[in-house]
C-alpha cells in the first residue's frame, strides 16, 4: 500500500531542508501550519505517515497521543528540539519514532523507508499494521480532584461535562465521591439507581452500567454515587475498572469527580485518566496540601497528565495568583474567577452555569479549560470549520 505523507509544522522554512531531502528520494509530503487543515487531511487517509513537530500552540506528545488514539493505523514520527527529546514520553504517546529536528534530514527519510518496509512485510504475512483488537473509538478520561471539599471540585466537574455536551460530545459523568457525592444534588436530580445498585445487580451479570445512569437535561449521562455513605464500602477498585472499561466505547468523554484524598478507587481512576485536573484555592493550608498531593501524583508517574486549576481567583491579602505557582512549584494551567452571582444561582437552580450563563467570565474560563484538556474537533468527527485550535501563529504562512 502506498502511504501518504502529511506533516504539521510551525513554519515551512523550518522544514525546507527536510523537504528537499525527501523530494530527492521521490517522497512528496504535504505540509500544514494549521491543526484544523492537518486533521482534515489525516481523516481522509486510511493509512498515512504523519510527521509532527513541537510548536507554540500544542504539546507534541499530547497531540501525538490524540492522533494515535483516533487513527491507530497511521504511523507517527515526532520531530523535536534536543531539549524536548524524550523517548519514554514518545513511546507512551504512541509515536513510531522520535528524531532530533536539527539532525533529521537524512534520518527522517531512513525512518520512512523502514516504516514502509515493515508494513510491506506485514502485508505479505497477511497481518494489519495494528492489532485487530485495537478499538477505533476510545473515550478520553478526565479526573477532577482536590485535597479537600468546598473548593468547587464537583461544580467544576459538572460544568466541564456540560460544556463538552453542549458541543455535541457524548459525555459520561461519574460521581466517585462514594460517601458524600454532590453531583446529583448540583444537577437537581434524585437518582433512582446509583453505582451501588450496579455493583449489587449488574456487576458480573452482563448488565450494562448505562442502565444505571441518568440523563440530565444538559445531555450529560450521570452515574451517581450511593445514596447512603455506608454503601461505599461495597465498591472497590475492580468495580471502577469495569465501569471505566465499559464506558470507553459508549462515550467520547468521561469526567470523573473524585473525592478528597487518595483511596484505592480514586487511584484506579487517576491511573486510567488521560488528564488529571487538580483544583486548588488561594489559602496557605490548601496550597500546602495541594503541593503534597502533586508530589504524590509525581511519585505515581502521573505528573505529565496534571493540569492545575486555581479556583475563585480574587484579591486575597497575603497571596497573589502569580505567587501560587512559586508555592506549588508548577505552572497554573487555568484560573477560574470568583463569580458568586453566577455560580450560586446555578447551584440553587440545578442548571450548570455554562448553560445558564454562557457569556459569564467563569463560563468562558471553563470553556478555555475544556479546550485545553481536549482540543475541540479531535474527539468527534466534525467539519474542520469547527476547529477552535485552527491557529497559525503570527508571521507564519498557511498552506493548503
Amino acid at each position: 500500500m502506498d502511504y501518504k505523507f502529511l506533516g504539521l509544522v510551525n513554519d515551512l522554512e523550518l522544514v525546507k531542508k527536510i523537504d528537499d531531502q525527501m523530494q530527492s528520494e521521490q517522497i512528496r509530503t504535504n505540509w500544514y501550519t494549521s491543526i484544523g487543515e492537518f486533521w482534515q487531511s489525516v481523516e481522509r487517509e486510511s493509512q498515512a505517515i504523519l510527521i509532527i513537530t513541537e510548536t507554540s500552540f500544542y504539546n507534541v506528545y499530547d497531540f501525538c497521543k490524540e492522533l494515535s488514539l483516533s487513527f491507530p493505523k497511521h504511523q507517527i514520527i515526532l520531530l523535536v528540539e534536543e531539549s524536548e527529546y524524550d523517548v519514554k514520553r514518545a513511546l507512551k504517546s504512541g509515536a513510531n519514532d522520535i528524531l532530533l529536528f536539527n539532525k533529521a534530514e537524512s534520518e527522517i527519510v531512513r525512518t520512512i523507508h523502514e516504516i514502509k518496509r515493515d508494513q510491506s512485510l506485514k502485508e505479505k504475512k497477511g497481518t494489519d499494521t495494528v492489532d485487530s483488537d485495537v478499538p477505533n473509538k476510545h473515550a478520553r478520561y478526565i479526573s477532577v480532584s482536590s485535597t479537600k471539599g468546598g473548593i468547587g471540585k464537583s461544580t467544576l466537574s459538572v460544568n466541564l461535562a456540560s460544556e463538552y455536551a453542549k458541543n455535541g460530545s457524548r459525555v459520561a459523568l461519574i460521581d466517585l465521591d462514594l460517601q458524600f457525592g454532590d453531583v446529583a444534588l448540583i444537577l437537581d436530580v434524585k437518582p433512582k439507581r446509583t453505582i451501588y445498585d450496579w455493583v449489587k445487580e449488574g456487576y458480573g451479570r452482563s448488565i450494562g452500567v448505562e442502565r444505571f445512569m441518568l440523563e440530565h437535561s444538559s445531555g450529560v449521562k450521570v452515574l451517581p454515587s450511593p445514596v447512603r455513605p455506608e454503601f461505599a464500602e461495597v465498591i472497590n477498585e475492580e468495580h471502577i475498572k469495569e465501569v471505566l472499561d465499559e464506558l470507553k466505547t459508549s462515550f467520547d468523554i468521561v469526567i470523573i469527580d473524585t473525592p478528597p484524598g487518595l483511596p484505592e478507587t480514586t487511584l484506579t481512576a487517576l491511573e486510567a485518566s488521560d488528564q488529571v485536573v487538580v483544583l486548588t484555592y488561594m489559602d496557605l493550608p490548601t496550597l500546602k496540601n495541594t503541593k503534597l498531593f502533586l508530589e504524590t501524583l509525581e511519585s505515581l508517574e502521573l505528573k505529565e497528565r496534571i493540569k492545575i486549576v486555581l479556583n475563585k481567583v480574587s484579591k486575597v491579602k497575603g497571596i497573589k495568583p502569580d505567587s501560587v505557582e512559586k508555592i506549588l512549584g508548577m505552572s497554573v494551567n487555568a484560573r477560574l474567577p470568583e463569580q458568586n452571582k453566577v455560580v450560586l444561582p446555578s447551584l440553587n437552580m440545578g442548571i450548570p452555569y455554562v448553560v445558564s450563563h454562557p457569556k459569564s467570565m467563569v463560563s468562558k474560563s471553563v470553556k478555555k479549560l475544556a479546550d485545553l484538556l481536549i482540543p475541540r474537533g479531535i474527539v468527534r468527527n466534525k467539519s474542520p470549520k469547527s476547529f477552535l485550535v485552527n491557529i497559525v501563529p503570527k508571521g507564519r504562512r498557511r498552506v493548503s
